[in-house]
């Protein structure tokens, strides 16, 4: 069931508190810097390769994964020009003090019986589309945090889908996937999902938050 929600008029207070965490998940707030220190220019890759990284910070991951340690692994199967984002991003977590809190893996194109489980979260690149439901079999429920491109993400049974809308990036979510892996969303993931297919018995005020999110 797709959870769409006619445009509500929202309180200042709710509007203040969403637009504040949207500057808390622009990459100038992470390595430091003011938004308005931000660079002009930042490519789709790069903007992903930040979700990526924020992805882990509103997710929550059963203890047996790690979660103590505080270090979070992406990992990536397929080819895509991600991969020289991700870089650049663990550069500058270096630089920042922070590059110790996340790794990168690289698996390649996918093959049957690869392990894919040894991660915090995985990105199923683009070239990979075809193996979608495939790469989600094998990983079970395992718990792996799935994100890729388009819709057809979450109709094979990824969690996350990435979106382009308005000449802006966008997600949505499956929560279906979720059950039975022990991952745990935090709310504002959910509030400023724009589409998300299950259950939304947990959401509050959907209305408003999904509308505010489709304006941004």
């Amino acid at each position: 069931m797709l959870i769409r929600s006619q445009p509500q008029k929202l309180s200042l207070r709710k509007r203040v508190a969403l637009l504040l965490t949207l500057v808390a998940m622009l990459p100038g707030f992470i390595w430091g810097q003011s938004v308005a220190a931000a660079p002009p220019a930042v490519s789709e890759y790069e903007l992903q390769a930040v979700y990526l990284y924020n992805f882990l910070r509103f997710v929550s991951w059963p203890q047996a994964k790690g979660e103590v340690s505080g270090v979070k692994v992406i990992a990536v199967v397929g080819h895509s020009p991600i991969e020289a984002a991700l870089k650049q991003l663990q550069a500058k977590l270096a630089r920042s003090g922070k590059g110790s809190s996340l790794v990168v893996t690289f698996h390649g194109a996918y093959r049957a019986g690869m392990n894919l489980r040894d991660c915090h979260l995985l990105y199923v690149a683009d070239s990979e589309k075809n193996n979608f439901p495939q790469i989600i079999a094998s990983l079970g429920r395992a718990s792996v945090l799935t994100v890729a491109e388009g819709k057809s993400f979450l109709s094979a049974g990824g969690m996350i889908a990435l979106l382009r809308q308005d000449n802006s990036l966008r997600w949505a979510i499956n929560r279906r996937p979720f059950i039975g892996t022990g991952l745990q969303l935090r709310a504002k993931l959910l509030e400023m999902a724009v589409n998300i297919v299950g259950d939304k018995s947990s959401l509050e005020n959907e209305g408003e938050v999904l509308w505010f999110a489709s304006v941004i």
